[in-house]
């Protein structure tokens, strides 16, 4: 159960990480739709990410360190999304004037 949780936390970060950028360059846009539909996706992979990551970390202060895995899985997905969605903002802005 704790490595599903840690998988599921793991990517759920991911996803918000990644919908979140996309939601951010929409509104800037101002292109509603595609806003609406990826804060859609932001809600959504918060809200299990988030509920998923406060309990491992409450197990863990309560000295139930078998959910360590849990918090590191949360912690390691919001952390390699912000890579992967630099590296995508880099490539598109590559050759881009202005």
């Amino acid at each position: 159960m704790i490595f599903l949780l840690t998988i599921v936390t793991f990517f759920t970060q991911l996803i918000f990480i990644g919908t979140r950028t996309w939601n951010v360059q929409s509104v800037s846009e101002g292109n509603i739709p595609e806003a609406i539909f990826s804060g859609f996706f932001v809600n959504l992979s918060w809200l299990a990410s988030t509920a998923i990551g406060i309990d491992g970390t409450v197990r863990v202060i309560n000295l139930q360190y078998d959910y360590l895995p849990v918090v590191i899985g949360n912690i390691a997905g919001g952390l390699v999304g912000t890579y992967i969605a630099m590296i995508i903002k880099k490539r598109s802005n590559n050759g881009k004037t202005g």
